[in-house]
């Protein structure tokens, strides 16, 4: 006789994962945190707020990353930190 199957693991609502929706809102929650925090030099700010314009094409999303990038290697765990922030 083989091995019998473990039973089901059954998730309880609170400790499932967040919905794309509920991520959405806080990635929303987090730029808007940093276009306006005062610890980022301006010029990023610029970037981040130009990265949300709605561009066709990729350029956006381009601008935005190398915004974040430019901001992990000035401010590094300031991302984190705002991201933090935005669960309360």
């Amino acid at each position: 006789m083989g091995t019998p199957t473990p039973p089901p693991i059954a998730l309880r609502e609170d400790s499932a994962r967040p919905s794309t929706r509920t991520r959405l809102q806080r990635l929303l929650r987090l730029v808007k945190l940093l276009a306006r925090d005062s610890r980022i030099p301006y010029p990023i700010r610029v970037l981040i707020l130009a990265g949300l314009l709605p561009v066709p094409g990729p350029f956006d999303e381009i601008v935005l990353v190398g915004a974040l990038a430019l901001l992990s290697l000035i401010r590094p765990g300031l991302i984190r930190t705002l991201w933090l922030e935005t669960a309360a």
